[in-house]
């Protein structure tokens, strides 16, 4: 949408304003106070909205220089007197208009060095946004029933300190200020004023003659010029003005267009409208690649279940019916997703359909193995060792353990709250696209370390040993991940010698340090998801030198992640569950002595 302003003849040095066009941006600025630093001196410039009736835009827009360029207030500190009643108001002033008086889409007032900009609060409660704070005084009102964030961006008070002010502006998601105009039934006028410094030209010196100041008017703006009193060739040009930026027109966000535009879904004939899902079979489904996840992982608000590939948000939306199928692909029920998400949340999941898999891929895609079945091991398999090293505290003697104490994971609770719902298991459950990035890569192997590795309780585990009588100076410099290296070691030689742990610990100890066992290093994949976790934490101009290194840990060749660290990362998630799954067993036979 472009509004031209008239055309006229400009000050060069405010040239640029006529060829700026506010409505091109993503978040429209709805009022501004900045300073524009030029030498010698500095410019200045203020912006707010007027909402105009649409009945009165013709008259408005033929005279826009009428308009006043700031809020006007009755306030701060009105002159008040006895008898009367105060009643707090703002507006943007006109003269010879059909309104002396048009309503502010931000309000402004100035106490002291300070000027503040709000949003009016009739825009804020139309959509239900919720502030949410951030550096330097900067709010963020978000749209938490989308949810949307930043459709709302306020910063500070400006602080004016002789000769600039600092930065304030207020900024709208420009679907949000667009629909808000077509509720209102309103266009949206920006009222502004600028002076910028610099040489006149030849226009100038015929309008200034031999006089200090000129004034040019024209229909949508007027121009002052001043020349410098240390240099007349040097001028102060301001102008105050209006211009057209937005009209009523479409309902982004009110309206519900799926109700009339259809969106085409591979295997469909047409275009999908909601009124033509309502009538769907559960037949009728479509298949997208996992990607769609994405946007809503390890955001606050939104539960995935990823053994099915469903999303909920709150009470507010759901996409259910969902099935995980292949790697990564999800299958769904079309009308269910039509049914349980909005508009936007539809659009989003279009984005990412893939064309549908044939009859005969069934069913041995149905066997393909995905993230969630991953997760879910190397999770389960934590827990698992977790339960066996609380039994050895058992043998041990030690009673007052319990088995959360040893990996901070019981399988009771994750069967009873759903294993992907604690914050160290989400996030190994997320996606992972085949083609995933080196970065991303290191990003998962942080978080598999911090499940796997910190997840061991360091404490519980140096207890264990002591009980079983290894000498507290001969593990008084392990970390967790060699406390368990030793404990599993000590279960290794136990198992090959039959010498009971729980009976005979120290002479096991003796012969561990004496013959060694194999393999010697029992959970030596734990050890390098530990490394891989440590070339992320650290910088390096080697990076990719050393990630090679550390995969050939698990087996895997250089080169093979020239497509992509997807199919390397599912590798290292079965190698970790099944070491988990060795070492649990290592020490049930131990025990079991």
């Amino acid at each position: 949408m472009e509004f031209a302003m008239n055309d006229h003849w400009w000050p060069s040095h405010l040239s640029h304003i006529p060829k700026e066009d506010p409505w091109e941006h993503t978040h429209i600025t709805v009022a501004e106070i900045k300073s524009i630093d030029e030498k010698p001196h500095t410019g200045q410039r203020t912006t707010f909205s007027a909402l105009v009736p649409i009945g009165e835009l013709d008259e408005v827009t033929g005279a826009l220089a009428k308009l006043e360029c700031d809020v006007s207030a009755s306030g701060p500190h009105p002159s008040f007197f006895r008898g009367s009643i105060y009643e707090p108001h703002f507006w943007i002033g006109a003269s010879d208009l059909p309104s002396d008086r048009y309503e502010p889409l931000v309000l402004s007032w100035s106490s002291h060095d300070k000027t503040v900009l709000q949003l009016d609060p009739k825009f804020l409660m139309t959509y239900g946004l919720s502030s949410r704070g951030a550096n330097e005084g900067m709010l963020f009102w978000d749209d938490p029933a989308g949810p949307v964030h930043d459709v709302v961006k306020i910063t500070g008070p400006s602080v004016w300190a002789f000769p600039r002010a600092t930065t304030a502006f207020v900024s709208i998601r420009r679907e949000y200020l667009q629909d808000y105009l077509s509720l209102r039934n309103m266009a949206l006028i920006q009222v502004f004023w600028e002076q910028r410094w610099g040489q006149t030209d030849v226009v100038m010196e015929k309008e200034l003659g031999s006089r200090e100041s000129a004034e040019i008017k024209f229909p949508d703006c007027v121009f002052q010029i001043h020349r410098y009193i240390e240099n007349r060739n040097i001028v102060a040009t301001q102008v105050w003005g209006g211009r057209l930026i937005a009209v009523p027109g479409p309902l982004p966000i009110t309206e519900d267009t799926l109700e009339s535009e259809g969106l085409i879904w591979p295997g469909f004939s047409k275009a999908v409208t909601k009124g033509m899902a309502r009538s769907m079979k559960m037949s009728d489904h479509i298949y997208v690649d996992d990607f769609v996840l994405g946007d809503f992982e390890g955001r606050p608000g939104f539960a995935i279940q990823p053994e099915r590939g469903s999303v909920s948000f709150g009470t507010q939306w759901s996409v259910g019916y969902c099935y995980r199928i292949g790697r990564n692909l999800i299958r769904m029920e079309l009308k269910k997703l039509y049914e349980g998400a909005p508009p936007h949340v539809v659009r989003h999941w279009n984005k990412f359909a893939v064309p549908r898999i044939p009859d005969a891929a069934y069913p041995a895609i149905l066997r393909e193995r995905n993230i969630a079945i991953r997760a879910k091991e190397v999770t389960f398999a934590l827990a698992d060792l977790g339960e066996e090293l609380a039994d050895l505290a058992g043998v041990a003697g030690l009673n007052d353990v319990r088995v959360e104490d040893f990996v901070g994971l019981r399988k009771g609770a994750l069967e009873y709250h759903g294993w992907w719902s604690f914050p160290d298991t989400e996030v190994i459950a997320r996606h992972v696209p085949l083609n995933c990035s080196r970065d991303a890569f290191l990003d998962r192997c942080v978080s598999l370390s911090k499940l796997v590795v910190e997840g061991l309780v360091e404490s519980k585990l140096r207890k264990v040993l002591r009980a079983l009588g290894v000498p507290s100076e001969a593990i008084a410099d392990f970390g967790s991940l060699k406390l368990l290296d030793c404990i599993l070691r000590l279960a290794q030689v136990s198992n090959a010698t039959g010498l009971a742990l729980s009976k005979e610990g120290p002479r096991v100890w003796d012969r561990l340090t004496r013959d060694g066992t194999k393999p010697a290093q029992p959970v030596a994949h734990l050890f390098a998801i530990y490394d891989l976790r440590l070339i992320k934490a650290h910088k390096s101009t080697d990076i990719g030198t050393r990630v090679t290194e550390e995969l050939q840990r698990f087996g895997i060749a250089p080169g093979e992640e020239a497509t992509g660290f997807g199919p390397i990362l599912d590798r290292i998630y079965e190698a970790l569950s099944a070491q988990l799954a060795d070492a649990t067993a290592t020490v049930k036979r131990a025990v079991e002595h």
